[in-house]
């Protein structure tokens, strides 16, 4: 199992005690978890059914997310195989490099991304987005700073 993850879930939470943590393996496509009672982490699937470059994950209500910028698609992770689970377009475009994701209570999407249309020069930009409309919004550029879960 690579050691190497794109996200954790928890960073901006406190973690409840006994809750589970998830990650993604940057090359392996896998996704493992962490016990925060106990500290043990465990391989819940390979491969994921498909190539995901991840932005970060999240969850949003009971279902967990990470955005793909191989397809430029958010998907929707199967805690209890590893495996995609959904795929949903916000029409967004041609974004690499890295970045991350996160929701609000409300369900509204966050989105930020190093590079847009194959540029080498970063844009750092910051979407909003809503998985039920299937539609995002460049909110701007971060300023220089790119975030990255």
């Amino acid at each position: 199992m690579a050691v190497t993850l794109t996200g954790m879930l928890g960073a901006l939470l406190p973690v409840a005690q006994g809750q589970t943590l998830y990650g993604l393996s940057f090359f392996d496509n896998e996704l493992v978890s962490v016990n925060t009672e106990t500290g043990a982490g465990a391989l819940v699937g390979t491969g994921l059914g498909a190539n995901v470059l991840g932005y970060g994950i999240a969850y949003r209500g009971a279902q967990l997310y990470t955005f793909n910028s191989l397809i430029d698609r958010i998907q929707g992770i199967d805690t209890t195989t590893g495996l995609i689970a959904s795929t949903i377009d916000i029409g967004v475009g041609n974004l690499t490099g890295e970045g991350d994701l996160a929701f609000r209570s409300d369900g509204i999407g966050f989105l930020s991304t190093v590079f847009k249309g194959g540029l080498s020069t970063p844009t750092n930009d910051l979407y909003t987005f809503n998985i039920m409309t299937n539609s995002s919004t460049l909110i701007g550029n971060t300023g220089g700073v790119s975030i990255d879960g």
